[in-house]
């Protein structure tokens, strides 16, 4: 009766780590392909770039200086038309270089095309204080709220706008 227990158990544990690795990524694959298929949307159909709204990209710094560039330069990657997409950069009472590095990262040749504003505030007085004072400047159909350490997948905007203009979903 024992060896009974521990086959059943063994078998039982092969299966939980097999399943884990492998059934369970296999079956959202099915899953997300069978609910982007009912729900009408198709993945590889884009906007046309008049019908795409305008995104703000909002951003509350604090001494940011050291990530700064590389967020600046990952926003212009971003396939999103330019004239299409503005950048607030909000400095919270920054000790160090956060908004002179934005400016300086602003006008690199591959980054030159972004509407980018750096706005200051003397104190800091907190991430929440900070958007809710800079959120009148965000003029975008959309408004995108991004930490500066948290990079952006290149369809972000893309996807989000696709999903916003299609009114099956609302």
């Amino acid at each position: 009766m024992t060896n009974e227990w521990i086959f059943w158990i063994t078998a039982t544990s092969i299966f939980l780590v097999i399943y884990h690795h492998l059934g369970y990524p296999l079956l959202l694959k099915v899953l997300v392909r069978c609910s982007s298929s009912k729900d009408g949307i198709d993945e590889g159909k884009t906007l046309e770039e008049k019908d795409l709204p305008t995104v703000t990209v909002l951003m509350p710094a604090y001494n940011e200086a050291r990530w700064i560039a590389d967020k600046i330069r990952n926003l212009a990657a971003l396939d999103y038309p330019a004239e299409k997409l503005d950048v607030i950069i909000a400095c919270d009472g920054c000790s160090d270089e956060t908004a002179t590095i934005a400016r300086q990262t602003a006008h690199e040749t591959p980054c030159s095309h972004l509407n980018l504003i750096v706005v200051e505030y003397a104190e800091n007085e907190g991430k929440v204080a900070v958007l809710n004072k800079t959120m009148p400047l965000a003029h975008g159909d959309l408004v995108a709220l991004t930490d500066i350490s948290a990079l952006i997948s290149i369809d972000a905007f893309q996807i989000a706008a696709q999903r916003f203009t299609d009114e099956s979903l609302v």
